[in-house]
């Protein structure tokens, strides 16, 4: 996937160049650098809950529990599912 590709490399620049990643990832305005990051990469609009969504299907698709999911996403473990 194309974004995946260009983050990686935005990532290894700013590692390479020891700077702290606040100074190259502005996250009081996260949905900009998204934004950004996705023109770059030349595809649609993605959230950040979009790719959430994209993280818990491929859990599940792969054999992740339900409970695991919760989990890693950080629901509250309560009810049926927790036993």
């Amino acid at each position: 996937h194309p974004i995946v590709g260009d983050c990686l490399s935005k990532m290894l620049a700013i590692r390479a160049m020891n700077a702290p990643v606040t100074e190259a990832f502005p996250w009081s305005h996260p949905h900009r650098v998204m934004d950004e990051m996705c023109e770059l990469a030349r595809v649609r609009r993605i959230r950040f809950h979009d790719l959430r969504n994209t993280f818990a299907s491929h859990l599940v698709m792969s054999g992740s529990s339900i409970y695991d999911v919760k989990v890693l996403l950080g629901h509250p473990i309560k009810g049926p599912i927790a036993a």
